[in-house]
């Protein structure tokens, strides 16, 4: 884990402090405290940022938490979350985070 990592993180909101060598989840985002960040957590960190401001801006983007370690509920409170959000908001985070899918794999998730 890179320092600039975890600075990046910081700047998003996460708490995260060295305890006796080992990496320890303190904070995370408001408003997202309730989703299963300990399962997550892992794949958090093994994203690493480059020395490059640039594409470090954009480690965001580059977790990917695989679709087995989400439960049906969690993807349903982060559906509700969104929708309490205003339109620009909503349309701020999408802009931000999503990802454009071709319209095969929507299909392929869809049929399952």
């Amino acid at each position: 884990m890179q320092d600039n990592t975890l600075d990046l993180l910081a700047s998003m909101h996460f708490d995260i402090n060295k305890v006796a060598g080992k990496l320890r989840l303190q904070q995370v985002p408001a408003g997202t405290r309730h989703l299963p960040w300990i399962k997550w957590f892992a794949h958090i960190l093994s994203v690493s940022g480059t020395e490059s401001n640039e594409e470090s801006n954009h480690l965001s983007s580059r977790i990917a938490i695989p679709l087995s370690d989400f439960a049906d509920e969690t993807a349903s409170q982060v559906w509700y979350w969104l929708e309490q959000q205003s339109d620009a908001k909503q349309w701020e985070y999408i802009k931000q985070f999503a990802k454009v899918r071709t319209l095969e794999e929507v299909l392929d998730v869809w049929g399952e």
